[in-house]
């Protein structure tokens, strides 16, 4: 019953979204606080389903959220843009082995490539990173072709910053790692 070919794939989507994005790390807790570092997030997506339970899903986003207020209350935000690739595992079609109905509710996990950066008073700190990115949707299929879904998303982003020191020898890079979470609400079009 859980054949992948040509006759059990299903059609192609494209989806998109928005919704309000929380950034957690070290610095952003002692700096901000989660509940205050809220900014935003964009994600278009396109994706095909292989079989009635899994689908692969290409993303491009932009975000953004506020990582930094300074003592003259002056507030800087981190910029997020990338790509990624995750796979849907439809964990109702699979627990039920009915043909989709109208309610789904994928589970996504994958990679996230794509740069942040951060602004400062003194200049912006810009870095390339590959992280991981996973969520689930709560989608309902509204009419036809067309679905509308809720999806909480987190994303755990690397970076390190190396402090440059007239002595090459004493230059020390530091790891750190963003937490973003984003609580989107979109559309989605089968193709």
């Amino acid at each position: 019953p859980y054949r992948c070919g040509p006759e059990s794939a299903g059609k192609s989507f494209v989806s998109a979204s928005v919704g309000p994005q929380y950034q957690n790390s070290d610095l952003v807790y002692h700096n901000v606080g989660f509940g205050r570092s809220i900014g935003f997030h964009v994600n278009l997506s396109y994706g095909r389903w292989f079989s009635r339970v899994f689908a692969l899903r290409v993303s491009g986003m932009y975000s953004q959220s506020k990582w930094i207020t300074y003592t003259n209350g002056i507030s800087k935000n981190t910029l997020y843009y990338g790509a990624r690739v995750e796979g849907m595992l439809d964990v109702l079609a699979l627990i039920l082995g009915a043909e989709k109905g109208r309610l789904s509710l994928p589970v996504l996990f994958g990679p996230e490539a794509g740069c942040m950066t951060k602004q400062e008073l003194s200049g912006n700190i810009s870095r390339g990173y590959l992280g991981l990115t996973g969520g689930f949707q709560v989608k309902y299929r509204v009419a036809g072709r067309f679905s509308i879904f809720a999806e909480p998303h987190f994303s755990v982003v690397p970076y390190n910053i190396v402090t440059d020191t007239p002595d090459p020898l004493k230059n020390v890079g530091v790891n750190y790692y963003d937490n973003t979470f984003n609580f989107n609400v979109g559309l989605e079009v089968e193709i």
